[in-house]
């Protein structure tokens, strides 16, 4: 099984620079990801060309502290060929506060989920606090008799 991941590690790394040196890239474009987004990335088939595509030319929503990039459909139809659309759309980059990359996924109904999203990250409500407590106290109690 560890063999067959890098194994498949290694042929994604092999893809993504093969990708690069076929197609133009934009060098003062620095792209920061982090080891989750890159290992994400791969996982996911989202080249970094993507994703610094939607970087650059993307709309942005700022949600939960979070900035969630991606290319509208109006976009893509306007501006892209149908074979890079394919690789384009329902792609979304989510970046921190600094402009790095935390992580890239695929969703086709992504934009309406993150709109529907809180403006703040919820916190644990306190009965829940409350309730572990007791389940710990109870624990307690039951292992120390």
């Amino acid at each position: 099984m560890q063999l067959l991941c890098i194994v498949g590690f290694l042929l994604c790394i092999m893809k993504t620079m093969r990708s690069q040196l076929n197609q133009k890239t934009d060098m003062n474009m620095n792209l920061i990801l982090s080891d989750h987004a890159y290992v994400r990335s791969c996982q996911r088939g989202i080249d970094p060309i993507v994703i610094s595509e939607i970087l650059k030319y993307g709309q942005q929503i700022y949600k939960q502290g979070y900035v969630f990039h991606y290319l509208s459909k109006a976009d893509l139809k306007l501006f892209y060929h149908a074979d890079d659309r394919k690789k384009l759309e329902n792609v979304i980059v989510l970046t921190g506060s600094e402009g790095s990359v935390i992580t890239t996924y695929r969703n086709p109904d992504a934009v309406g989920e993150i709109k529907r999203k809180s403006k703040r990250l919820s916190k644990r409500p306190k009965s829940f606090v409350h309730n572990a407590q007791l389940v710990q106290e109870y624990r307690n109690r039951r292992f120390a008799a």
